[in-house]
C-alpha cells in the first residue's frame, strides 16, 4: 500500500512466511558388511548412552517449522529522478516475529539376545522472537523501452529482540516417561538484518491513461543475524558454554503485480 504526497511516498507493507523441511535418513552400513553403519550425534540430544558414550543412532527423522511475520512501515523521497533512472532512500520502522520448531527423532540401535532392536527417542526444541527498530534503504530503477525496467532494493533494519521461549526437551532412552528438559528465560538483545532484491519489471497505463498495471519478478535475499538459539542452548546445557548462534537466511523468488487507479 502507497500514498503520495509532494513526491513523498509512504509505504505500508506486511509479509507472510510459512515453511516446513523435512529430513530422514539412514545410516549407510560399513562395506564389507561388518556390524552397522550408525550416525554419531555431537548436538540435538544432551543424554550419553548406557555405556556413557555419545548418543548414536541408525537413522535420523527430523521436521523444522518456521514462521515469520514482517510488518513495515517506511516513507521515500527520490533524491534523483531522471527520464531512465529513479533512486529513492527510505525510512521507517519494522516489527518481526519469528516461530521455530525443530524435532528430531532417532532410532537408537541396542541388542537383546543377540537381536538388534532400535528405540525411537525425540529431541524438541523450540524458539518464539519479536522484535521492533529503525529501518533504512533505498529503491533503484532503471527504465528501458517498451516499459520494461531494471529494479533493485536494499535495507538494514537493527532491531530490539526478545526470545520470549527457548526451550530444548528430549525423551530418556532408558524410561518411556521420563524427559530432559532446559530452557533460557526471556532473553533481550539486539540483532541486525539486511536484505536485497533484484529483478525486472514492466508496467504500463491502460484506458487512455486512467489506470496504471504493473508486473515484476525479483529475486530477495534476507539475512537476520544469531536467529539459531535453540542450538545455542542446547550447546550451553550440554558444554556448559555455547558458540555465537547461527544466522538465518532466506532466498527466493518474488512475483509482483499491481494496479492502480
Amino acid at each position: 500500500m502507497g500514498v503520495y504526497c509532494n513526491e513523498w511516498t509512504l509505504n505500508a507493507q506486511y509479509t507472510w512466511i510459512r515453511q516446513s523441511t523435512f529430513t530422514n535418513q539412514d545410516a549407510i552400513d560399513p562395506e564389507p558388511l561388518v556390524g552397522m553403519g550408525v550416525w554419531v550425534l555431537n548436538n540435538w540430544f544432551e543424554q550419553l548412552s548406557s555405556l556413557g558414550q555419545i548418543m548414536s543412532a541408525t537413522n535420523i527423522d527430523s521436521q523444522w517449522d518456521l514462521g515469520m511475520d514482517f510488518a513495515d512501515l517506511t516513507m521515500g523521497y527520490p533524491i534523483y529522478e531522471g527520464r531512465y533512472l529513479s533512486m529513492v532512500p527510505f525510512f521507517g520502522v519494522r516489527g518481526l516475529w519469528i516461530r521455530q520448531q525443530l524435532d528430531v527423532t532417532i532410532d537408537v540401535p541396542s541388542y537383546i539376545e543377540f537381536d538388534l532392536v532400535t528405540s525411537p527417542i525425540t529431541s524438541y526444541n523450540t524458539a518464539n522472537s519479536w522484535a521492533f527498530g529503525p529501518r533504512t534503504g533505498f529503491d533503484v530503477s532503471w527504465l528501458f523501452k517498451y516499459g520494461l525496467r531494471i529494479e533493485g532494493s536494499a535495507g538494514a533494519n537493527l532491531l530490539f529482540t526478545q526470545y520470549s521461549t527457548v526451550q530444548h526437551a528430549e525423551q530418556v532412552a532408558s524410561s518411556v516417561d521420563g524427559q530432559l528438559s532446559v530452557r533460557l528465560p526471556n532473553v533481550q538483545t539486539v540483532r541486525p538484518e539486511f536484505d536485497l532484491s533484484l529483478g525486472l519489471g514492466w508496467g504500463t497505463y491502460i484506458k487512455e491513461d486512467a489506470y496504471y498495471i504493473d508486473f515484476s519478478v525479483q529475486y530477495d535475499f534476507l539475512l537476520l543475524w544469531q536467529q539459531n538459539m535453540m542450538r545455542k542452548l542446547v550447546d550451553q546445557a550440554v558444554a556448559g558454554t555455547g558458540a555465537t548462534a547461527g544466522d538465518l537466511y532466506l532466498q527466493g523468488l518474488a512475483v509482483r503485480a499491481a494496479f492502480y487507479f
